[in-house]
């Protein structure tokens, strides 16, 4: 219930109360991420799942996307625990790859 007040209180534009039903659930042990509209109550990261659209990009090779998958989901997780460190080199060896 706390969620639909807090969404409520979002649309009505009304942040001082969605910051503090944010508060409220957070002391009650349930986290939210506006990015991806979820919500938790156990200690698992957010991580939203990517796939791959086109036809990939074939100087990989086989097992390139899978690499990709991997880092994708390994920077997800830093990022929920914020080790922003480790994030921001994971994102830049996915971008050498292309």
């Amino acid at each position: 219930e706390l969620v639909a007040q807090r969404l409520a209180a979002k649309l009505r534009r009304d942040f001082a109360e969605s910051d503090a039903l944010l508060q409220r659930l957070l002391d009650s042990g349930v986290r939210v991420t506006d990015d991806h509209r979820l919500w938790r109550s156990d200690d698992r990261p957010f991580v939203v799942p990517y796939r791959q659209e086109g036809g990939g990009i074939p100087r990989l090779g086989t097992g390139g996307t899978a690499r990709i998958e991997a880092l994708v989901l390994e920077r997800g997780a830093a990022k929920a625990s914020k080790d922003y460190r480790r994030a921001d080199a994971l994102e830049a060896e996915l971008s050498r790859m292309g």
